[in-house]
């Protein structure tokens, strides 16, 4: 067995894959999928982070909020530079947002947030060890 490990969407038949899990909204292919679970995503920010945001009452509340804040853009999103969140009441909400640090590996971003180079947007299960241990606190829950 061959352990291939890559952030980005690769042609799974050209790359000569014989089983792939991926994460987010699957493009239409003659490929046969199975739903295995669902992951929750979080932003995270560090201590720091969140220490400095609520002294200045700039805690963001809802996800346009975060426009005033430096986040982290994971580039191998479907969407890089987008972050969508469910709404409790009504359709999806999505911000486009900017940040200082682009990356294409999310072990990047999780890496970065503790130190306080930005906010992240990360699956739970990335992060959870993080939150678990303090490093980094919750800004908001989708």
């Amino acid at each position: 067995m061959e352990l291939k490990l890559n952030d980005g969407f690769i042609d799974l038949v050209e790359s000569g894959i014989d089983l792939a899990m991926r994460i987010g909204e699957l493009s239409d292919s003659g490929l046969i999928a199975r739903r295995i679970g669902i992951i929750g995503r979080v932003v995270v920010a560090s201590r720091g982070d969140i220490a400095a945001a609520e002294a200045e009452h700039m805690m963001p509340r809802v996800p346009e909020d975060l426009r005033h804040h430096p986040c982290i853009i994971y580039t191998e999103a479907r969407s890089p530079g987008v972050w969508s969140f469910n709404a409790p009441e009504g359709s999806p909400v999505s911000v486009r947002l900017k940040g200082a640090l682009q990356t294409n590996a999310a072990e990047m971003v999780r890496a970065s947030v503790p130190g306080g180079l930005g906010i992240g947007c990360s699956p739970t299960w990335l992060v959870q060890d993080l939150i678990a241990s303090g490093d980094v606190g919750l800004m908001l829950a989708d």
